[in-house]
Formats: C-alpha cells, sequence, structure tokens
C-alpha cells in the first residue's frame, strides 16, 4: 500500500465507460439518500446530504468536518450521568416528536417525492426530513440551499396574494355557492401562476409548494405572514362551511286549483211567538129566578130472594182403615170439599239409626217408621176427620 500512495492509477477503459460504470454503482445507493434540514435552538437551518438512517449524532460530525461552527449550551442543572440531547422530529403531517442524537429519524418523519415530482425544475430531488437541536447553537447563517428555498417561497406567496387581492377574484368568490365552485377558481389561479416559479398545475405540483413550505419556507417569519394573509384573502378556510356541490333548483311546483270552501249557513232567527192573548171575561147575567137544585132520589133497597139450599154431596164408601189412624167422625159441608180434593202423595223414606246402645237390625227402626207414618198420616188426613 505504501508503494501506491501518492500515486497515479490508470484505467484500460476510457473516461465515459468509467464513469458510467461508477453511476452505475453510486445510482442505488444515492436513491436512499435524504435532505437533512437541521435545525439549531434559535431556527438556524444548515442541510446535509446522508443516507436516510444517519443518525443527528452523524449528521452533526458531517456538518462540522464541512467547516461550520458551532457551540453546545449544556445546561448547568443536569449531571453527567443524567445528560440527554434532545432532538426535536418535525413531521408532515402530525405533531413533533422527541428523539435520542443516536437514533435514526422515524420513517413517518421523511417526505418522498415522486418521480414526476423529480422532473420538474423547481421540483424536489431528494427525500426531505428535518430536525431541531436543543441544546445546539450554530455560529453561521442558513446555507445557501436553504436561503434559496426561503426566496423561492417568498416569491411565489406574493404572486398569489396579489391574484387573491383582485376584485375579479373577489366577486368569483363571493358568487359561488358551493365548494367546488370555489375548488375550480383556485386551481385556475394557480395554473396560472405555478409554471411561473418552475412548477405544473397538476395535483402533485401544489403537494411540493406544501413541503417546500413546511421545511424552508417557514424558517422566515415574513414567508409565514405571507401565508396566513393569502390564506384569509383566498375564502378556502371558511369554504367548508358551503356544501361539496349545490344541488340544481327544482322547478316550481304547479299551483294547486284554490277550493273556495262553503259559506257557512247562518241560521235565520225564529220570529219571536206572539205573548199569548189574556182570557176574554165572561159576564154572567143574573137569572131572574132562582133555581132550586132538586132532592137527589133515595137508593131503593134490593129485594130479597130466597137462595137454594145445596144438596150434600153422595157419601162415598169409606177406605180402609190404615194402620194407627183414629175412627172417622160426622163431616161439615167444607169438611166435604177438601175431602173430595186427591190425597197427596208423599214419599216415606225409613233409614235406620243405630245408636252405640241399641244396633240390633230389629226393633227400634220398625217404631220409628210407625211412628212417622201415622204422623204423616194425621197431615194429609182433612181437618174434619181429624176432629
Amino acid at each position: 500500500m505504501q508503494e501506491l500512495h501518492e500515486r497515479c492509477v490508470s484505467v484500460s477503459h476510457g473516461v465515459d465507460e468509467a464513469f458510467a460504470a461508477m453511476h452505475s454503482q453510486i445510482r442505488p445507493k444515492a436513491m436512499e439518500l435524504c435532505r437533512f434540514i437541521v435545525k439549531d435552538r434559535a431556527l438556524v437551518a444548515r442541510d446535509v446530504l446522508a443516507p436516510q438512517y444517519a443518525s443527528p449524532m452523524r449528521l452533526l460530525h458531517i456538518l462540522e468536518r464541512a467547516g461550520v461552527r458551532m457551540e453546545y449550551e449544556i445546561s448547568e442543572s443536569s449531571s453527567s450521568k443524567t445528560l440527554d440531547p434532545e432532538v426535536i422530529v418535525f413531521m408532515p403531517s402530525d405533531t413533533p416528536e422527541y428523539s435520542d442524537l443516536a437514533d435514526p429519524l422515524p420513517a413517518k418523519s421523511f417526505c418522498r417525492p415522486s418521480p414526476a415530482m423529480q422532473q420538474r425544475p423547481s421540483g424536489i430531488k431528494e427525500a426531505l426530513a428535518a430536525f431541531q437541536l436543543l441544546h445546539v447553537r450554530f455560529k453561521a447563517p442558513h446555507s445557501p440551499l436553504v436561503q434559496e428555498g426561503i426566496t423561492w417561497c417568498r416569491g411565489l406567496l406574493d404572486d398569489l396574494l396579489r391574484e387573491f387581492r383582485k376584485p375579479d377574484y373577489q366577486q368569483a368568490v363571493k358568487s359561488t355557492e358551493d365548494r367546488k365552485g370555489l375548488s375550480d377558481i383556485v386551481r385556475k389561479l394557480q395554473a396560472e401562476i405555478l409554471p411561473k416559479h418552475g412548477l405544473g398545475s397538476e395535483e402533485f405540483d401544489w403537494t411540493a409548494v406544501q413541503w417546500k413550505m413546511w421545511y424552508l419556507g417557514y424558517l422566515d417569519p415574513e414567508n409565514e405572514r405571507l401565508a396566513s394573509e393569502a390564506l384569509s384573502s383566498s375564502h378556502v378556510r371558511i369554504s367548508g362551511l358551503l356544501p361539496w356541490r349545490k344541488l340544481p333548483a327544482k322547478p316550481p311546483a304547479k299551483p294547486k286549483p284554490k277550493v273556495k270552501a262553503p259559506k257557512p249557513k247562518l241560521a235565520k232567527p225564529k220570529a219571536a211567538k206572539p205573548p199569548p192573548k189574556a182570557p176574554k171575561e165572561v159576564k154572567v147575567s143574573p137569572s131572574p129566578k132562582a133555581v132550586t137544585p132538586k132532592p137527589a132520589p133515595k137508593p131503593k133497597a134490593p129485594k130479597a130472594t130466597a137462595k137454594p139450599v145445596a144438596k150434600p154431596p153422595a157419601k162415598r164408601p169409606a177406605p180402609e182403615e190404615a194402620v194407627g189412624r183414629p175412627a172417622k167422625r160426622p163431616t161439615s159441608p167444607s169438611d166435604e170439599r177438601e175431602a173430595d180434593r186427591p190425597d197427596k202423595e208423599m214419599a216415606v223414606e225409613v233409614v235406620e239409626v243405630q245408636d252405640d246402645e241399641d244396633r240390633r237390625p230389629h226393633g227400634r227402626p220398625r217404631i220409628e217408621a210407625l211412628a212417622l207414618r201415622e204422623k204423616i198420616a194425621q197431615e194429609i188426613m182433612p181437618r174434619g176427620r181429624r176432629s
């Protein structure tokens, strides 16, 4: 190795072939390169082109080797054992996060341009990422690339604000009734201004504008003020209150024929009945002769008539004497009429009652049955016969 030190080495290939071979080997690695925007505590930014996996500590070493002077500001209250330098990593669409000096930046902190975006004259060529070191202060101004990006954003904002303030634009915005109409007006204005600054009128061109403003333009407070004023003059912020597309107005409905409501019939007032006429007074003229009332005739006494004497009914043959029935007695005519009625039939149920004292099958039940039968015969017998 010492023999080849400070000596020239020649190759058999030509210059073009040698550079083409070097380009084929370097190009795959160049696709992984990223443009890091490193900010110090005072928001002075320096750019570093390095691999995406480079840590903040490695990027500080690259800046020091490039001749950037810097000083480290460490708090006196912090001890050496607990010293942990802080790094704030900026996210494109999220809140910033804290990271360590020795750790690579998270993947979501990178903005990777598309091939169409890289082909624009003022497009973004490499992936972008930004972070801030809270314990470092650069003893130098912004890097040339950062200052160029700040100037480019200032010119674009001036042109947009000038167009937004024109009366024609303001009148067109006031006449729109939906968000789609306002979006068409803004796109038309962008198509006139962006080509003057090296971009086109496509959607990814406006994305490139947003990334440049985020990583470079807002490093200048004046650009931040102009961006806020341009957004207010464009009325894009308040367009969220409008519908996306206004629906066509419905044709007016045909008026329905009016139907006259029937007039309510008023009840005719009834005629008051005339008061009843007072009865006429009848004058009674006195008769010349007083009429004396005749005495009422006396009622005549009814003539006495002889009543026919009823013949006694023929005697019926005497029925058989029942056991225990008393002897027959002479009857009166009223008794005879009652005797002509048929005797009532009555069923007599003989219940054999057995006491604890007398449980014989014959004797006492027979006597009770005969006594009950005699009692029933007396009730059925006519009154005349009883006497």
